[in-house]
């Protein structure tokens, strides 16, 4: 699947004997270093299987945590007032763990 995960038989209709197969096939290219384990498409070329603004939450939350992204940061506070009803728990995790360390990092630099 687009996201990295090896879909199941019921989703792919594949016999018992390629899907097993397939998996074994995918998990030989992952061990080779051929398809890295954590893959992911590009934003413009995924389609996304789940509630598209969820998407969003958690593309944005990863910008967030991998580059520091401002704007990302930004867009996820306003996506938060306009659609409380999406799950930001790990936006709000991460924008916990920030702060607890710049508090850390500014108790060390007054002592």
């Amino acid at each position: 699947a687009d996201n990295g995960y090896i879909l199941p038989r019921r989703t792919t209709t594949l016999t018992l004997k390629q899907q097993r197969r397939l998996v074994k096939a995918v998990r030989t290219a992952q061990r080779m270093s051929l398809i890295p384990y954590q893959w992911r498409l590009q934003d413009y070329q995924a389609m996304p299987l789940m509630d598209p603004l969820q998407w969003m939450v958690d593309r944005l939350t990863d910008q967030v945590k991998e580059q520091k992204d401002r704007r990302a940061s930004a867009m996820l506070q306003v996506m938060m007032d306009r659609y409380p009803e999406l799950n930001f728990s790990r936006f709000l995790a991460d924008k916990k763990r920030l702060k607890t360390m710049a508090e850390e990092q500014a108790a060390r630099t007054d002592s």
